[in-house]
């Protein structure tokens, strides 16, 4: 999981196969989803490396709060 929608953002947890997690947001184009852990650490992981429960994406909204990029990331 990454601080944000994006592999520019820092790792803030590592998620293994069968860990569980729940949805929180979405970023606008649906590549990366918000996720809460169970001990209350959030984070973003890409849609490609997710595998969704139930088929409730549809309900799924953009995150309300989606960080900028790291200053590192942008154009000087």
């Amino acid at each position: 999981m990454r601080a944000g929608p994006g592999t520019v953002y820092d790792p803030v947890a590592q998620l293994v196969a069968g860990d569980e997690a729940t949805v929180i947001g979405r970023d606008t184009v649906w590549a990366w989803f918000a996720l809460r852990l169970n001990d209350g650490r959030e984070g973003w992981a890409p849609r490609t490396a997710l595998e969704l429960l139930d088929d409730a994406t549809a309900e799924i909204a953009v995150a309300a709060t989606i960080p900028a990029p790291p200053a590192s990331a942008t154009a000087p």
